[in-house]
């Protein structure tokens, strides 16, 4: 049997660690889903809106760090959905740093609601790290593989005599 939860008894803090810790579900899933997919638009638009909700949620309850981490995660997110950016498998570790650090702080928030998570050393790293993602130059494009040259034709042409140049007279 499920238990259900009556919001009207939570307060705000306790609704962002619950949506905190739900997108962070989300985040992960769609991260470790980007290897091995060319063309990952519903990932990416999962991540997208996750880290937008977190952004949202953060900033109603003024917790600018995580604001802004979940800020620079969306700009990253938008970025590859427009193929501005391709994300490596180095970019995706990155990110879940990101995502692990939403859910320390959803942790955090959850059992100690008086303390502000601030923004540290390491999560100053790591919103610069997200950013370089963004403005690394795209992998260059791979030139075509050559043709291969068509084989002769099954019977040679024959040869064709030039015309006279009559008309040209």
């Amino acid at each position: 049997m499920t238990e259900e939860i009556n919001v009207n008894n939570l307060s705000l803090l306790d609704l962002f660690c619950m949506e905190v810790k739900a997108q962070v579900a989300v985040m992960n899933n769609s991260l470790l889903a980007l290897e091995g997919k060319p063309k990952p638009k519903e990932e990416l638009t999962a991540l997208m809106r996750a880290a937008h909700s977190i952004k949202g949620a953060a900033r109603i309850v003024h917790i600018d760090a995580v604001v802004t981490l979940a800020h620079i995660m969306e700009d990253c997110f938008a970025a590859a959905q427009a193929e501005k950016i391709v994300l490596t498998t180095a970019d995706v570790d990155i990110l879940l740093q990101g995502v692990d650090i939403l859910s320390h702080i959803a942790d955090i928030c959850a059992n100690n609601p008086n303390e502000q998570p601030l923004e540290d050393t390491r999560m100053r790293s790591l919103v610069t790290a997200i950013a370089n993602i963004q403005t690394s130059p795209p992998p260059p494009i791979s030139p075509s593989p050559p043709l291969p040259l068509s084989p002769s034709p099954p019977h040679p042409l024959p040869y064709l005599q030039p015309r006279s140049a009559s008309w040209c007279r």
